[in-house]
């Protein structure tokens, strides 16, 4: 048996990090639109000068060669210069995988990941076009919590031979519908089968 630790900080300045948002338009015509606001799905894009720590740690243990389990977990401070936060970036996130040699060619595995709460951001303008507004009447700054994001998979991989195995996936097995994105809710359970020839 073996068990290895990591540590490690980095610090980082970076200009013009880039920011995702939403905007949000009022549309007070009710021929034109019988919801007065209307949110477009499509992203936008800000940008400030940021100072990122982050912090590190992994452990990684591995027994009888047959298992190998990894716990990684990384926590992120941001400094902005002009945003009230770092839009749709995690505070934290945090992975757990173990793979099992059930025999010499059946090897199976599962991954667990975990991305802490964001702040997600919708820029509420007057008219279709918030670059275009009266300065009169300033954009207004929303902001929505994302909740901590939970999901599971499962895998397995069978070696036929040196050069082909076959292997199956079982992704959000925990049938989370999870934003990783404002407003972009991820699939729901999915599986992939299928075989891999190496040259």
């Amino acid at each position: 048996s073996k068990t290895n630790f990591k540590i490690s900080a980095d610090y980082s300045m970076i200009d013009d990090q880039q920011f995702y948002y939403l905007n949000e338009y009022y549309l007070d015509d009710p021929f034109i639109n019988p919801n007065p606001l209307a949110v477009n799905n499509t992203f936008d894009v800000l940008y400030d000068n940021i100072k990122l720590l982050k912090i590190n740690m992994e452990i990684f243990h591995t027994s009888s060669e047959k298992l190998n389990l990894l716990v990684e977990g990384n926590y992120y401070a941001y400094n902005l210069e002009e945003q009230d936060d770092a839009w749709n970036m995690p505070t934290w996130d945090a992975s757990i995988s173990l793979d099992y040699k059930v025999t010499e060619q059946l090897t199976v595995g599962t991954n667990i990941y975990l991305i802490g709460g964001r702040k997600a951001l919708i820029v509420e303008s007057q008219g279709y076009d918030p670059k275009t507004i009266n300065i009169a009447e300033p954009p207004i700054y929303k902001s929505f919590n994302l909740d901590t994001a939970f999901d599971l998979n499962v895998n397995a991989n069978y070696q036929i031979t040196q050069k082909f195995a076959a292997f199956g996936q079982l992704n959000n097995f925990g049938f989370q519908k999870y934003q990783r994105w404002f407003g972009y809710p991820v699939q729901s359970f999915n599986a992939l089968v299928g075989i891999s020839y190496a040259f």
